[in-house]
This record gives C-alpha cells, sequence and structure tokens, in this order.
C-alpha cells in the first residue's frame, strides 16, 4: 500500500471513530431529555460534515487505487492484459471518465505526447489523440477514442512490444524476396497471400511497421500509400502491381523507411499542410446550438471576429474562416459575408489543397448569398470543402465547382505545384446545396 493510501486510511479510521461518538452523545442526549431543536440542527450539520469528509476520502482512495493500476500498465508487458478496453470515450466530446482518461494518457505518452497522466480530459490530451489519429493517417480526426473502435484498437497495437516477425523478416520471407510479384496487391488488388507477404517483407525491410501474415489490410495499404509518398508520387494510390513503378522501386529499396515529416514535407508528392487547415481541421465536429435561446460558445467565438454577438443562427461560414486565419497568423477579412473572402490575398486559377474556396449562390454580380470553406480534397467531379456553417456543424462535404467564383491563398503564401493535383477523399461524403449553409 502506497504512503499516500495509508494516510488516507488513518485518516478514514479517524473519522469513522468520531461518527461513532457523536452518535454516542446524541443516544445520550435524546435519553435525559434535553435534546433541544438548536442541538439538533448543530448534530445534524456535525454529521453532513462527517458523511461530506468520508465521501471525500473515498473518492481519493478511489483515484489513487486507479492511478497505481495506470502505473502498473507503463510496462508494455502488462499492457495486453490490462487494457483490454476503456469504458467509455476518451476525448472532444467524450464522456471522459477519469480511469478511462488516465489510461489513455497514458498509452499516448508511450507514443511520444508529454501529457501529465491527471484523469482530466484537457486541451492538451485532445490535441495529442489529434496527433495520434493524425500520425495514422486519419483525413478528419475528431480527437475522440471510442472503446473498441479503430483509433482504441491502433493505441493498444503500436504500443505493445512488436513481435519477433514485425522486427525483421523470417527466414522464408527472406527467401521471398527472391521471387517476383505474381499479381497486384494493395487497394483493388488481387491480393494473393505470397504475393502480400511479400510485399509485407519489402516494405518491413525498408523500414515500415507492418505485421507479415499475408493479409492486405488497412495497414499495409497505408504502408504502401506512403512509401509512394516518399517516392514522390503525387496521387499515391496504395497498389503495387507486377513491374509496375512501385514495385520496381521497392525491389531496389529506393527511397526506403519512413521520412521524419520536416524532411518529408519537402518532397514533392503528399501535400504540404498549411497551418490553417491544422486548425481547422481540429475544430470538426463543433455544432451549433439549435435552441433560439442557447448559443454554442465556440460558435460565438467565431463569430466575434466579424462583430456578432447575438446568436449562433446567423450564417457562420465566414466567422469561421476568419477565426481559422486569425489563428493561422495571416488576418481575414473581419466581414460575415463569404463574397468578401473574394477580395482576400491572391487569386488562383483553379482548386488547389488548401484554398479558400467562395462560393456566390446568386451568381455572376455582386451576390451576397454565398458561401466560403477550404479545399482539402476532391470526390468524383465535385469538391471537398472543410468548412463551418454545413449543415450547423464544422465537417468536410462536396460542393459542386459551377457556382465558385474565386479560389485565394494568403498573399505571403507560396503555393506548392503539386497542391494543385487534388486527392481523392477515401470516406463517403455527402452533398450540399444553398439551403444547407444558410
Amino acid at each position: 500500500m502506497s504512503k499516500q493510501l495509508e494516510k488516507f486510511e488513518k485518516i478514514s479510521t479517524q473519522v469513522s471513530k468520531l461518527n461513532k461518538r457523536v452518535r454516542y452523545y446524541q443516544k445520550l442526549l435524546a435519553e435525559d431529555g434535553t435534546f433541544s431543536a438548536e442541538e439538533s440542527h448543530q448534530m445534524k450539520a456535525m454529521e453532513a460534515l462527517i458523511s461530506k469528509i468520508e465521501a471525500s476520502i473515498q473518492t481519493k482512495k478511489s483515484l489513487i487505487n486507479t492511478n497505481q493500476k495506470i502505473r502498473n500498465v507503463q510496462a508494455p508487458v502488462q499492457i495486453s492484459q490490462a487494457t483490454k478496453s476503456i469504458q467509455y470515450s476518451v476525448g472532444k466530446n467524450g464522456k471522459n471518465k477519469p480511469a478511462d482518461v488516465l489510461l489513455i494518457q497514458t498509452l499516448l505518452n508511450q507514443k511520444g505526447a508529454k501529457l501529465t497522466v491527471d484523469g482530466q480530459c484537457g486541451p492538451s490530451t485532445i490535441k495529442a489523440i489529434i496527433s495520434f489519429q493524425t500520425s495514422l493517417g486519419s483525413f478528419k480526426p475528431d480527437g475522440l477514442i471510442n472503446p473498441g473502435k479503430s483509433s482504441w484498437k491502433a493505441l493498444i497495437k503500436t504500443t505493445l512490444p512488436p513481435k519477433e516477425d514485425q522486427k525483421k523478416p523470417s527466414k522464408e520471407s527472406k527467401q521471398a524476396i527472391a521471387s517476383s510479384l505474381k499479381d497486384s496487391v494493395g487497394k483493388g488488388g488481387e491480393n494473393l497471400k505470397k504475393d502480400v507477404e511479400l510485399v509485407q517483407s519489402l516494405l518491413s525491410k525498408n523500414g515500415f511497421s507492418i505485421l507479415i501474415d499475408g493479409l492486405c489490410g488497412k495497414k499495409t495499404i497505408l504502408a504502401i500509400e506512403n512509401y509512394q509518398k516518399n517516392l514522390g508520387f503525387w496521387s499515391p494510390d496504395g497498389r503495387i502491381d507486377p513491374k509496375g513503378t512501385t514495385w520496381n522501386a521497392l525491389m531496389k529499396g529506393e527511397q526506403g523507411g519512413q521520412q521524419p515529416a520536416e524532411k518529408n514535407s519537402q518532397k514533392k508528392g503528399p501535400h504540404q499542410k498549411p497551418n490553417w487547415i491544422s486548425i481547422a481541421e481540429a475544430e470538426i465536429g463543433t455544432k451549433e446550438n439549435t435552441s433560439k435561446t442557447k448559443h454554442n460558445p465556440r460558435v460565438m467565438e467565431y463569430h466575434a471576429t466579424t462583430g456578432i454577438t447575438n446568436n449562433d443562427e446567423t450564417p457562420w461560414c465566414s466567422s469561421f474562416v476568419n477565426w481559422v486565419m486569425l489563428k493561422a497568423g495571416q488576418g481575414g477579412t473581419k466581414s460575415a459575408m463569404a463574397i468578401s473572402w473574394r477580395k482576400y490575398g491572391k487569386k488562383v486559377s483553379k482548386p488547389a489543397y488548401g484554398a479558400i474556396a467562395v462560393i456566390d449562390w446568386d451568381g455572376p454580380g455582386p451576390g451576397w448569398k454565398g458561401h466560403v470553406g477550404f479545399v482539402v480534397g476532391k470526390q468524383g467531379d465535385k469538391l471537398l470543402i472543410l468548412g463551418g456553417n454545413q449543415s450547423n456543424a464544422v465537417n468536410i462535404k462536396r460542393f459542386g465547382t459551377s457556382k465558385i467564383v474565386a479560389y485565394v491563398f494568403p498573399e505571403n503564401y507560396t503555393v506548392p505545384e503539386n497542391a494543385f493535383i487534388l486527392e481523392a477523399g477515401d470516406d463517403e461524403y455527402s452533398s450540399l446545396n444553398r439551403k444547407d449553409t444558410r
């Protein structure tokens, strides 16, 4: 038992004795018939105070026990036995029970975060969750970890000690490397077991931590995409074909391994993410309050950048973009009119990753019914726009291009050449029109 817990046990014993003594005197006073109203009031107040102290001691003892359990999880060998699952959601808008938060904070720290393990889910913990989800390749990290869902499984899986076949290819794998790929592997490929094992072995040899099991799952496809990005592919497709460019490079060991983020950002291919996109992504999930009398403080914070102070029902797409760009240190238009962004910064002639897209629902002319958001990809012939007030929330939705009148960037931003080659979003996004942004 810890010294802290011993201390609370002693206090608890003393309080229990005090409680018994109070009850004894209470009985004596009642028996001699001198138990006045004032004495009754004082006695009840004392009982209430003792109950409050006992409850507080019990809570602190419980927290100490929970902390002790979490500290025991620090050893990688014990994680598999002690962390079958958190009980409730942790993170942005989660239930955030202290025991669950303590566990998530501990596991995130084992992945490189520097959190105070206190059981409180504050901005730092949410930011660490978003950072972890981003490292997994999530296109729209939501800052929330749910029991049994993908983020939780990834956190547990990547925290466990690597298995022997993950550390280095087996003898069989080394022999397989010398053979040839018979069919396609990866996204939409034939994914024959021996072919997948061969690709996994080569990727492992090139520094990617994946299980060599002959099954082409999400992690294998993500490793292929990241390998292609390191090669300089502008639109990695997550697939390796026999005698194709990716296969030939993989056999030669070209551009092997996952590069540090600062070096990788200098390569051609993967989009360089402007800081305003990271800021906007962190707000995904924010919703306005549908009540006419209550308003979401966060949306009102967006509105404060454009001078609107009365409600969150007023269309807030421009307020959201103003708030994001101010946070990014780029300034804004200070106007709640979406069309105001048409004159912001510098224009580009076509959609590009990170650009601010300006929609004028009224068509040509000085229309005032518009929408504005950030270009983050494409799906079919529509653009994926990350914006606010899209069905009353911050999210990513599909928009046609016929009503878009401008694509703009901050004046001081150098637009990378590959930003104009938009990647297709993997998730199925719904389309929005005029009524969904009013």
